[in-house]
């Protein structure tokens, strides 16, 4: 699977709804309320997104936070 830069995300984001995409950069914060996470990306080259994750849909939940 091909990276895709946060820019090129979040200008086609229609194009990717629904999709499997890979990302790579840093979280700059991570934050959760009980059962939903919250994960601030940066790649470098755009302000970022947010990355919201549930505990009911990921195995690792406790490892992220």
């Amino acid at each position: 699977m091909k990276r895709i830069p946060i820019q090129k995300l979040n200008k086609e984001y229609q194009k990717y709804g629904g999709k499997e995409v890979k990302l790579a950069g840093w979280a700059r914060t991570i934050r959760d309320s009980k059962a939903i996470g919250f994960i601030e990306l940066n790649d470098g080259a755009f302000k970022g997104c947010q990355i919201v994750f549930e505990k009911d849909k990921i195995t690792n939940f406790d490892d992220i936070i």
